[in-house]
Parts: C-alpha cells; sequence; structure tokens
C-alpha cells in the first residue's frame, strides 16, 4: 500500500513537473513559447 502511495505520488510530480511546462501553453495557447523553451 506505501509503495503504491509511493509510485502514485511521484507519477502525480512528475506531471505536475511537465504538465505544467506544457500545460500552460496548452491552456495558454503559447504554443511558440512552449517550443523556445523545448
Amino acid at each position: 500500500m506505501i509503495k503504491f502511495r509511493l509510485v502514485l505520488s511521484n507519477k502525480l510530480v512528475t506531471v505536475l513537473l511537465g504538465g505544467t511546462l506544457s500545460g500552460i501553453s496548452v491552456f495558454g495557447g503559447d504554443k511558440p513559447a512552449s517550443n523556445h523553451v523545448l
């Protein structure tokens, strides 16, 4: 149960870290800006 929680939290962290960068471009419509960062 604890291991499952760790995996879940790790996935959430990666999604938040990677999702915020791509998510801002998707929701904000800043495609050129995100391409510049990447």
